[in-house]
């Protein structure tokens, strides 16, 4: 479960039942709330490199997938610009029971 809303209280609240119930949890606003992470990834043909710190320092783990993408053109030249940055995409999701899937930005849901 990811619990992403704009209310701190939700975002708690979810984790909390989460957890309580064994449910793997990603609270965006509290990485210290979290039961996993989702790794910065670098790709190349026939490679998907996952990177995560061990401390939640986002900084290093965003220059470390740097690092790696810059490696990877570098050692897999036939990837040219796929290795760039990956975007961000809104996807539609499903609202949970009871909740709504509006914001006072409008319906949003984003995937890596």
């Amino acid at each position: 479960v990811v619990a992403a809303t704009s209310a701190r209280a939700v975002n708690r609240a979810i984790g909390a039942r989460c957890r309580a119930a064994g449910i793997p949890v990603s609270v965006a606003d509290a990485a210290d709330e979290c039961t996993f992470v989702f790794p910065a990834l670098a790709t190349a043909p026939g490679l998907v490199c996952g990177i995560v710190s061990t401390n939640n320092d986002h900084a290093h783990v965003a220059r470390a997938a740097r690092a790696v993408r810059s490696a990877l053109v570098t050692e897999c030249p036939q990837a040219g610009t796929s290795l760039q940055e990956p975007a961000r995409r809104q996807t539609d999701v499903p609202p949970l029971a009871g909740a709504s899937a509006q914001t006072d930005k409008g319906p949003r849901a984003t995937a890596p």
